[in-house]
Parts: C-alpha cells; structure tokens; sequence
C-alpha cells in the first residue's frame, strides 16, 4: 500500500515538473495582483476601519478592476488544457496507455497537479497579502473571518471552471477545439437560460420583471459561470451562504464524475481530431448554435436600436447559417466540407425557427392569459415610461413633497 502511493505522489510530482511554467505563471501573475498591489494600494489611499471591511477582501479574489477573478478563470482553464494535454497526441497517449498504469490513475495524477500547480501560489499569495494588510493595518477578527471568506469563495470558483476544462477537453482530440467546448461548456447554460427571459421581453407586450426571473436565478446555479460570478461576488461582499457553495460542489463532482467517465473511454484514435465522439458532433452543433444564433440577433438589433421583433427571423437564419459554417469549419478544417453536415446545420435552422414561432405566436398563452376573477388577489399599475418625464418628490434628493 505504501509503495503504491508513494509512486502516486512521484507521478504528481513528475507532472509538476514537466508543467514548471505553469506554476512559474501563477506564481508571477498572482503575487504582482496580491500581495504587490495591495502594497501600492495602501501607500497610495488611506483607508478606515470600516473601508477596509468593505474594501480588503476584495483584494483576495477580485483584485484591480477584476483582473485577478479574470487572472484565476485564465489559470483555471489553462491548468485543464494543459494537464490532459497528451491526450491529443497519438504518440503520448499510446505512451501512457501502455504504462501498467490505470487510467484513473493517470486521470487523478494530471487532475491533482493541475490543483496544486494553482492553488498552491493562490493560498501563499493570500497568506502574504493578508500578512501585508495586518502590517500596515492590522487585523480585526471580523477581517480575518471576511479574508478567509473571500479566499474560500476564490478556491470555489477555480474549481468550477477547473472542472469544467477537465470535461470539455475529454470530448475533444485537439487543444484547440478543447479550448472551444470549454468556452461553451462554461457558458452555455447561461447563455441558454438567460435567453428565456431575453426573448420573453422582446416578443411578450405583458412581460415585466421586477428583479431577476426564475430562468436567471437558476442560471447562477446550473451554469459553471454563474457559480463563479457568484461566488466571487458574494465571498467579496461577506455574503456567501450556503446554497452558491453547495452548488459550486456539486457541479465540481458531477463534473469529475463525467470526466472520469469519459477519460476511461476515451479512444486512443481520437487524438488530433476534433471531437472523440464524433457521433457527438451533430448534436453539439445544434444545441449551440440554436440558442447562439438567437442571442447574436438580440445583440445586433440592441447594437442598431431596432425597435420591434419584425428582423429577427432573418437575423437569427443569417447567424445560425455563419454558426454552422464556423462550426462545421472547425470540425474539419476543410472549405470544401461545409455542406457536408447539411441535415444538422438544416436542422439548427428548423430549431430556431421553431423557438421563434414559439414566441411570436404565444403558443404558451403569456400574453393572453387572464385569470379568473376569484383568483385575483390585487392589482397595481406602475407607470414606468413616465419616470423620464416627471420628477417626483420620493425620487428626487432635497425636494419637498409640497
């Protein structure tokens, strides 16, 4: 049992080498965001008790103009693509394969040092920007509980979107389709989610939204986004509960868990092509470019300040068509084979086009719906347009309601 795990922790450690630039970059870019801004930050402002409650936390997992929360998704990523590498060359993978090693081995070696390769100068840097505060400052309880806070809240979302790299880059053959399905992996549930209420605000005249809808809350737990904007926004702020956290740890292991799945049959063949599966490929195409093409038409006409929906069928036809052709491009890399998928790009059409018809026509009854008269409890009108005209005495600073 010794021997076993005694060689476990020689291959994290080989790995570690042979990723040196890695931990060299995040040691770089998260001692120059930690440790050294909040030096030039306190030389520079005089901050209070209560500013630094406010504000120091922040500095552990935001950091200038949100530079280290950007720095931490960027190493999150690039630990994932870079740890299962090898998977997309047949020479290594024929390599490791025929090692007397187990896959799940191998998985858990690159899994664990693409961690440590991170979290390691993360949890150091926070000690020594911390260390930096409690100088020049120092240290109340109720920061050190904030500081603590914040760097958990920093930990959390690197392993979201550090799992979720670790997925996508089992689906694909080559780095850069990896770093493609990671993007989408970590955006799609947003994107498609928030997409819901998007379209009702555009297609439904009795669509009002006091607050953030049913669709956008449950974004913030389903979508790998989601949870790190959350995380990072209310480990900050002191407002980290327990569902974002709880959320965060199970998405972490479903993603593993798959990843795992995937890793154990993944075909030794499938390095340096675009998807392992590539029966895959049709299915992935259309789920993205459905909801994509949608979300690029809504862009387009906030961007030209088009009032009305009457261009949206041409728009989204026209960006699922691109869609499909940089899609199809990507797959094979090859001009000459863009129409060879037609059926799923036709099918990506007919999709949209029915998601368009679902909203233009009401086919769920939103705009048309009238509850009975026992089931209405009250009514209020709210006048919103008329904000911009009028001035009132609750609204305006300084004035008299007389």
């Amino acid at each position: 049992m010794t021997s076993k795990i005694s060689s476990y922790f020689k291959l994290i450690f080989s790995d570690i080498r042979h990723r040196g630039w890695l931990a060299a970059l995040s040691c770089i870019t998260l001692f120059l965001l930690m440790p050294v801004y909040t030096m030039l930050y306190f030389s520079a402002y005089e901050a209070t008790a209560s500013d630094l409650l406010h504000d120091f936390p922040r500095l552990l997992n935001t950091g200038p103009a949100g530079y280290l929360s950007a720095a931490i998704a960027v190493l999150a990523v690039l630990s994932a693509l870079s740890g299962f590498s090898y998977i997309h060359s047949r020479e290594k993978t024929d390599f490791f394969h025929s090692l007397p090693v187990r896959r799940t081995m191998w998985f858990g070696t690159a899994w664990l040092s693409g961690v440590l390769a991170v979290l390691i100068p993360y949890l150091v840097c926070s000690i020594l920007t911390i260390a930096v505060e409690a100088v020049n400052k120092g240290m109340t309880a109720s920061l050190a509980g904030r500081s603590a806070e914040a760097v958990l809240g920093g930990v959390l979302a690197f392993f979201v979107l550090y799992n979720a790299g670790v997925f996508a880059v089992m689906l694909t053959g080559r780095t850069v389709t990896a770093l493609l399905t990671s993007f989408a992996v970590i955006v799609y549930p947003i994107l498609a989610l928030t997409l819901v209420s998007a379209m009702e605000n555009e297609f439904y005249d009795t669509f009002y939204s006091n607050g953030l809808t049913f669709p956008d809350k449950l974004a913030g737990y389903l979508s790998p986004a989601g949870l790190f904007s959350a995380l990072i926004e209310q480990s900050s702020s002191g407002r980290l509960g327990f569902g974002i956290p709880a959320a965060a740890l199970l998405m972490s292991a479903l993603l593993i868990a798959a990843a795992v799945l995937v890793y154990r049959i993944y075909p030794s063949e499938a390095a340096g092509a675009a998807l392992a599966f590539p029966v895959t490929g049709s299915i992935l195409k259309v789920l993205i470019c459905i909801p994509s093409a949608l979300f690029i038409s809504l862009i387009i006409q906030d961007l030209m300040m088009i009032s009305g929906n009457k261009w949206m069928p041409l728009l989204s036809i026209l960006a699922a068509v691109i869609i499909c052709a940089v899609i199809d491009f990507i797959y094979t890399m090859d001009l000459r084979l863009l129409i060879k998928s037609w059926k799923s790009s036709l099918l990506s059409i007919a999709g949209v086009l029915a998601v368009l018809c679902f909203f233009q026509f009401d086919l769920a009854g939103y705009d048309t719906y009238l509850p009975d008269e026992e089931d209405i409890e009250s009514i209020s009108f709210q006048p919103a347009p008329f904000l911009n005209y009028f001035c009132y005495p609750e609204s305006e600073h300084g004035m008299e309601p007389s």
